[in-house]
């Protein structure tokens, strides 16, 4: 039987707020991503379970009261990445 042993990344929420602070009204999990670490690549063919990028996008959910953002109607959108390759991405509205 396969163990899987994990770890994990840390991510500086009071970073991520400042970067949403600077973000317009409407924003998307891409545009946090490519201020937080530079640039944004798609995960492709990589399990959400294991994706960097799904999993950044769950910690902007969990901690979606303290950013003080939350999921619009629209939910994911489509998007290209930096290299031009198309993905979906969460929308996110600010609420403080």
């Amino acid at each position: 039987m396969y163990n899987m042993h994990t770890d994990s990344i840390t991510v500086d929420l009071d970073a991520v707020r400042t970067i949403i602070d600077e973000l317009g009204d409407v924003f998307t999990t891409i545009e946090v991503l490519k201020k937080y670490q530079g640039g944004f690549y798609s995960n492709k063919n990589i399990n959400v379970n294991i994706s960097f990028n799904a999993q950044f996008g769950k910690i902007l959910s969990r901690n979606a009261e303290y950013l003080g953002i939350e999921k619009t109607e629209n939910g994911e959108i489509s998007q290209n990445d930096d290299l031009g390759n198309p993905t979906k991405t969460q929308e996110w509205r600010k609420v403080r």
